[in-house]
Order: C-alpha cells, then structure tokens, then sequence
C-alpha cells in the first residue's frame, strides 16, 4: 500500500468523503461545460492539460464562474498555455507556473477585465 493510501486508509475527518463529492461534481461540470474530450486539445490526451484544468476546478469547485467554458476555450488557444503544456511539462518550476495560470485564467476575476 502506497503512503497516501495508508494515511487515508482510515480517515474520519472527512477528507475522502469531500474529495469523491467534489471529485464527481468536477467531472459532471468538466462534462456539461467543457467541449468533448477537453483533454485531448491538439491529439491524444494531454496530461499537462489535464492535471492542470482539472486539478484547478476540483480545487475551486465552490466558486467556478459563470462563463467557466469561455475561458477554458480562451485558455487553450493562449501561445503561453500551449507553451506549459508542450515543453518542459514535467519541470517543477514549469508545473507550479501552469498551475498558476491556470487558476489565473479559468477562475480568478481580474481575467475578466482583459
């Protein structure tokens, strides 16, 4: 069993329980909102895109915007965005930034002022 399994192996607080509602609840939103195979931007799935659109919509769940499908379409045709996700995808310095991003683009509201 791996660390993380072991650790929650037993968890009470809550933690998992939140996670698989929130989990579900991302990907129903990713479904009905984004376009089919919102991954798989510019060929086969891309886990640079993945990790960082759906990690940063699980993780702001509760405050998605309204126009949540524009920005991502937005998103994904941004020259930087296509950089984070094409070249040096697993550098950590590159991750934190594409994460930054990220978050940036698809849910802070200062985007919108742009």
């Amino acid at each position: 069993m791996s660390i993380v399994a072991n650790k929650y192996q037993n968890e009470n607080s809550g933690t998992v329980e939140n996670f698989v509602r929130d989990f579900i609840k991302a990907t129903e939103i990713i479904d009905q909102k984004l376009r089919p195979k919102p991954f798989s931007v510019r060929g086969p799935l891309n886990t640079s895109i993945f990790d960082s659109i759906f990690c940063t919509i699980i993780n702001n769940i509760n405050v998605l915007p309204d126009d949540l499908s524009e920005r991502y379409e937005k998103l994904i045709s941004d020259d930087k965005f296509i950089e984070y996700t094409t070249f040096a995808t697993t550098d950590a310095k590159i991750v934190k930034e594409r994460f930054e991003y990220v978050k940036k683009n698809l849910i802070d509201s200062d985007v919108l002022s742009r």
